[in-house]
């Protein structure tokens, strides 16, 4: 069973595998080479999340930073295995570039999470289990104020508080490069109403007619509990589901991942076959969709700047960020999100430059590491490209 929190990017079980909690107060002393204070706790009991593989402190948000630690300083984390993780940032949100470590205390979370944003498991990398204790220090205060500042953003789940349904459901067809007008779109989930969105999501999907879906957050599972535990009018969905035109791809969030692009290529593929419409979601409509729909742009040849502006209209609709109203933010957000992507795509590091670039071969790669061969990839080109 799962339980929701407000703005949580995915669902996680309040207690799976609890661990005893088990640790000293807040000592703070000087070192003997340095002019800071180190902060540091005693022995944290785990707790697993199987959705994300994160690893969860047996400790509340409020009592972690109660030892003086806040978003934005750089800690360490020892485990009791002998594994560590060292001078990585604490924030409130995911803020790092993909496979990049973070404690994350994101809004909604009961825990603070040891993750990596859009990478592999923590859980398994540490060798956690259910008696695993860890110890968290202060590596420097307030290293990553900068980038928290930057991404230290909060949305509103009231309709009232946006200029459209479209804005508040994160809807939109993707355009560029020689991708056909209004083949694919992307949006918020419109099943889970975590985020009070999916009835008006819902709607948006039924008015444009769109024939398929490709489902990046949930399994079958899931879906019942949504079901049953929902509030809203979401039955055009559901009839969807019903009618075997949504593809459950149940993905965690690591998009490098071989279960990542295995699903997402049979998707893909499934979806070109029939050669209908096609709406991609996860929860938020920012990360996983954000790749895919990086991904179909980039085999349709788009641009770097069309690929990238197609990402931060998410921040745009959420937060209001643009180059114009918040410049700072949007570089932050544009270099360690839409670039990043980019980057991984075309096989290159961040000292080369993306002006000129095309993704084409990237995508193509990217499709046969999840399985497609050339004729695969000939079929899905046709179908999307003008």
């Amino acid at each position: 069973m799962k339980t929701n929190f407000v703005n949580k990017v995915i669902f996680f079980p309040v207690v799976l595998v609890l661990a005893a909690l088990s640790f000293t107060a807040c000592s703070s002393f000087g070192t003997d080479d340095s002019n800071s204070q180190m902060i540091t706790t005693g022995e944290i009991g785990v707790i697993e999340d199987t959705d994300l593989g994160s690893v969860y402190m047996n400790l509340s948000i409020e009592e972690f930073e109660s030892y003086g630690f806040t978003p934005g300083d750089s800690i360490n984390i020892a485990f009791d295995n002998g594994f560590t993780l060292t001078d990585i940032p604490y924030y409130d949100g995911y803020y790092t570039r993909a496979g990049e470590a973070l404690a994350c205390s994101y809004p909604g979370y009961e825990y603070v999470a040891i993750a990596r944003t859009q990478g592999n498991s923590v859980w398994v990398e540490s060798g956690s289990n259910s008696e695993t204790k860890i110890v968290v220090t202060l590596n420097e205060k307030g290293k990553y104020l900068a980038t928290q500042e930057a991404f230290s953003l909060v949305y509103s789940n009231e309709r009232d508080d946006f200029e459209s349904d479209e804005a508040f459901s994160n809807f939109r067809a993707l355009a560029g490069g020689n991708l056909k007008n209004n083949l694919f779109f992307r949006s918020v989930s419109p099943i889970n109403d975590i985020n009070n969105r999916a009835e008006c999501t819902c709607n948006l999907l039924e008015q444009s007619g769109i024939e398929y879906v490709m489902n990046l957050a949930d399994s079958a599972e899931e879906i019942e509990e949504f079901k049953s535990a929902q509030t809203c009018d979401t039955s055009y969905y559901e009839n969807m589901i019903s009618d075997g035109k949504v593809f459950l791809l149940n993905l965690m969030a690591d998009y490098k991942a071989d279960e990542y692009k295995t699903k997402v290529a049979a998707s893909l593929k499934a979806v070109c076959e029939k050669k209908g419409t096609c709406l991609i979601h996860c929860l938020e409509g920012k990360d996983r969709t954000g790749f895919v729909c990086a991904l179909i742009l980039a085999l349709a040849d788009a641009t770097n700047d069309e690929i990238i502006d197609d990402y931060m209209i998410t921040y745009e609709n959420y937060y209001g960020v643009t180059l114009e109203k918040a410049p700072e933010s949007y570089a932050v957000i544009k270099s360690v999100k839409a670039e990043d992507y980019l980057y991984y795509l075309a096989g290159i590091d961040e000292s080369e430059s993306l002006d000129g670039i095309s993704f084409v071969s990237g995508a193509e790669n990217y499709l046969k590491e999840g399985g497609l061969n050339d004729a695969d990839i000939a079929m899905i080109k046709n179908v999307i490209c003008k």
